[in-house]
């Protein structure tokens, strides 16, 4: 199981409560609902220490959560995400996975996610 380094969870924590423009530019767009999965949730890699991190991809638009996802905080979105994209929930999660294996072929999923952040 991936487990979200204490160091990269202090830097990312800031970005995973709910967005100041939830309630002005975003108000009734995004919402922000974690027993119904709306949290930002793209947190995935990242297992290793920051310095072993060479690959950053950043997605637009956020899809909807998938059935029965809620979270509880940052590690459960983390969690999730790993799961989700280790078994290639979607299409986007396959892709990925295809894109970060392009980069590391020789390495397994989880060494690759310590490059991945």
């Amino acid at each position: 199981m991936l487990k979200l380094n204490p160091q990269i969870a202090d830097i990312l924590e800031p970005a995973y409560g709910p967005c100041p423009g939830f309630s002005s530019t975003c108000h009734g767009i995004m919402r922000w609902d974690p027993d119904g999965g709306h949290v930002p949730r793209g947190f995935r890699g990242a297992a290793g220490a920051l310095e072993d991190i060479e690959l950053v991809l950043v997605y637009a638009e956020p899809g909807d959560p998938l059935p029965g996802e809620r979270h509880s905080g940052l590690e459960s979105a983390y969690s999730f995400s790993n799961n989700t994209f280790a078994g290639g929930a979607t299409q986007f999660h396959t892709n990925v996975k295809t894109i970060i294996s392009s980069c590391w072929p020789r390495l397994p999923f989880e060494e690759q996610m310590k490059k991945y952040g």
